[in-house]
């Protein structure tokens, strides 16, 4: 007990900072209460608070190539891709992706700038909030929050980014229920790939991740995207092992 009502006042004292007052007030009572329970957050808030706004993206940018993916972390996965990495993949998706007829808006030009814009933000809040998985114990609620304020931080001075980052986490736009979509499916991918790079892995990423995404996506395009992969899988796999070889062993064919 003593040690939670320590970290509470502490929260209480860092969100009266004056650089807290970009937020309104019930605002900086969440930001107190997910300090007390994610004392870390609050230290990156504080970071990125005191540099120059004009900064904050560059940073995050450098703080995200070095951080690996929680997922992949948690399991055992050698070498995984970085956050940016995940980023820099999910917008080159974007660009090549055919989009749905159906999308409101502008021309499909557009569209795909805005759908790009969004992925190549959509995951830099991570370098204040960190990459929480589904299995972390946050509420997707609470997720969502952080991440809208962190971006509001790393964004200051760009409000365009900031609106993408509110776009993405609300969730009430054709062209975020796809990137969030093809976020998930982004995953899919990568585990098909760690399992023909690691043969034994086999059998231990795949399937839990094609199990958790499929049921969750919300566009028709992201469904025949998901059965496009579970056709592919094996290819996937077999193409990703050969590329991984032909990087350790030079011009070597295997």
């Amino acid at each position: 007990m003593y040690m939670r009502d320590s970290l509470t006042y502490g929260g209480r004292m860092q969100t009266d900072q004056p650089a807290y007052q970009m937020f309104y007030a019930e605002e900086r009572a969440f930001l107190e209460r997910m300090f007390v329970d994610h004392p870390t957050i609050g230290v990156r808030f504080d970071e990125f608070l005191a540099m120059d706004p004009a900064d904050r993206h560059g940073h995050a940018i450098d703080f995200l190539k070095k951080t690996p993916r929680h997922g992949w972390v948690k399991r055992q996965v050698k070498d995984p891709e970085s956050v940016f990495d995940h980023v820099e993949e999910l917008a080159a998706m974007t660009r090549e992706m055919n989009l749905p007829a159906d999308l409101q808006g502008r021309s499909k030009g557009d569209m795909r700038k805005r759908l790009t814009s969004m992925a190549l933000v959509h995951d830099i809040p991570e370098a204040i909030v960190s990459d929480f998985t589904p299995t972390c114990p946050i509420t997707p609620h609470d997720k969502d929050l952080l991440e809208r304020l962190a971006g509001r931080v790393i964004f200051q001075s760009t409000p365009h980014a900031q609106e993408l980052i509110e776009e993405y986490a609300a969730q009430e736009t054709p062209l975020s229920h796809l990137l969030h979509d093809f976020d998930k499916l982004a995953a899919v991918f990568k585990a098909l790939e760690y399992e023909g790079i690691y043969p034994q892995m086999r059998g231990k990423l795949y399937e839990g991740f094609r199990d958790y995404a499929v049921p969750r996506l919300k566009t028709e395009h992201g469904r025949e995207h998901a059965q496009s992969i579970e056709r592919d899988a094996e290819t996937i796999c077999q193409a990703a092992r050969q590329r991984h070889l032909q990087q350790k062993f030079g011009g070597m064919r295997f």
